[in-house]
């Protein structure tokens, strides 16, 4: 276990025939995600379902993550909330939890968010965003609570 509510199977899960382990020299990126921002999140919004976190080089090129993305490090997951989704959103941009992006992010009916880490020693930039693709595109927009 990394914290009392998530487990290294959720931190290295993929439905795709590719093996996902995080190294352990990404493993205090995965714990500072769920020490600071998971487990208090999921205290204020109930349960919550990782659909992605830790992603190897091969497993983020096959979802089409962006070659930068904070999953090849540990420090982002992508989290669906037992109740509703925008609602949870809103409380966790809202809250003072150090994240350093949230996205409410929706592909076709299936919807999560993506909660972010900055990197050690850096300082969260608390942006948050909304995502829908687009004329096969993900569409960006800023997000003001």
């Amino acid at each position: 276990m990394i914290t009392a509510h998530f487990s290294d199977d959720e931190l290295n899960h993929t439905d795709h025939a590719i093996v996902n382990h995080c190294p352990p020299d990404l493993m205090d990126n995965a714990r500072r995600l769920a020490e600071s921002i998971l487990e208090p999140f999921r205290a204020s919004v109930g349960p919550l379902r990782v659909n992605s976190w830790y992603r190897c080089p091969a497993l983020n090129k096959a979802v089409g993550g962006a070659n930068t993305s904070a999953h090849l490090e540990g420090r982002a997951a992508d989290i669906v909330p037992a109740g509703d989704i925008s609602i949870a959103f809103v409380t966790l941009v809202k809250s003072s939890l150090p994240y350093d992006k949230v996205i409410l992010e929706r592909h076709g009916t299936a919807w999560w968010i993506h909660v972010q880490v900055a990197r050690e020693g850096e300082e969260p930039r608390r942006q948050a965003y909304t995502a829908r693709p687009k004329d096969g595109k993900m569409v960006y927009e800023v997000y003001h609570a």
